[in-house]
């Protein structure tokens, strides 16, 4: 029988001093970690997938949940406790730990792609070096899904037409070559948390931010923020979920297989699905252009992104973005994703 339970809200110090990390979890007793409580990926997929994994993989489990933002988390903590144990798998956005794991930025990179068949092809070319990188940098961890938010774009307190309007604007973006990125295009990047942004967008002490579409309409920024811009300059807000490489290790060969087939078919699978069509109802609600089924709608305007910037944005990409990141990473990472997804987009860079 399965017993689940979620934490109220409470600081990290107090969890980190009530989970102790047992070797032998195997599948008996599971601590998850999870996203943004507020937002459909932990609401509609994670927290029921983890609350009735018993029931997934027909084995009594007791499962912990509990989203970062409850327990006082920006989410860039993630990964590293889960690879010392305090969780057993956790869930966050890739661009929170680009800092420690720069391999990851290789899916995030400012218009990389602009479509959702590009971003579901470039995920499943780079998925054997985000496994990779798992293990390296967070001790052995298991990778054992890829979601990612709804598109992302550019939300600005004034009307924004094209990639040029940016220039001498303050945007906020998350860093890496996203703030590369915005600097290249004449702006002023700025890196501020998720949680603070609306408010900056309020005061005007930002001009712009980035962010997924329907993650903008969750917390507001309809109401701070005039017009949108569906230029993915922050990328397509990938996230990846990690197993403790220790109780990884502690399953059987079966229990690896079921968990990672049921993952696949029951969160992975359906939260891309949802991720695609959130993005056309995000669009309705932002901008009141159609009913909108998740609250009052927002009078945005929204703009269409012209080829022009997209060819800029490629020229950004070879001569900067690229040979930037190519210092940060190993020579087997960067020879990895030319032949990958460099070689899919055709943007190999020597």
């Amino acid at each position: 029988m399965l017993k689940y339970k979620i934490f109220p809200k409470m600081i990290a110090a107090a969890v980190l001093g009530t989970l102790a990390f047992s070797a032998q979890a195997e599948l008996s007793k599971i601590r998850y970690v999870g996203t943004w409580s507020n937002l459909s990926l932990y609401k509609d997929f994670e927290k029921p997938f983890w609350s009735e994994l018993g029931k997934h993989i027909d084995q009594e489990v007791e499962t912990t949940v509990v989203p970062f933002d409850q327990m006082g988390l920006n989410g860039s903590e993630v990964f590293r406790m889960v690879a010392q144990g305090t969780f057993d798998v956790g869930t966050t956005t890739n661009a929170y730990v680009l800092g420690s794991a720069p391999e990851l930025e290789g899916v995030e990179f400012p218009m990389l792609m602009t479509t959702p068949e590009e971003s579901r092809k470039i995920a499943e070319l780079y998925r054997p070096v985000l496994a990779k990188t798992a293990k390296d940098r967070f001790r052995d961890s298991e990778l054992l899904a890829v979601s990612r938010w709804p598109q992302q774009g550019i939300f600005c307190n004034f009307p924004i037409h094209r990639l040029a309007d940016l220039k001498g604007k303050k945007v906020r973006v998350s860093g890496g070559t996203h703030s590369e990125f915005v600097e290249a295009l004449g702006g002023s990047p700025v890196n501020i948390s998720f949680s603070e942004t609306t408010g900056a967008l309020e005061r005007k002490t930002l001009d712009c931010a980035v962010t997924g579409a329907m993650s903008a309409y969750a917390v507001g920024w309809h109401e701070v923020a005039t017009h949108y811009l569906p230029a993915p300059i922050g990328g397509w807000g990938y996230n990846m979920t990690l197993m403790n490489g220790k109780v990884w290790q502690s399953l059987s060969d079966g229990q690896k297989g079921e968990l990672k087939t049921k993952i696949k078919e029951l969160f992975e699978i359906p939260a891309l699905e949802a991720a695609e069509q959130d993005y056309v109802v995000a669009l309705n609600c932002l901008s009141g252009r159609a009913d909108c089924p998740k609250g009052k709608s927002g009078n945005m305007t929204i703009s269409e992104l012209i080829p022009e910037d997209i060819e800029l944005s490629r020229k950004i990409l070879i001569e900067i973005i690229l040979p930037s990141w190519k210092k940060r990473v190993s020579a087997d990472t960067f020879d990895a994703w030319n032949k990958t997804v460099g070689d899919y987009l055709h943007l190999e860079v020597n």
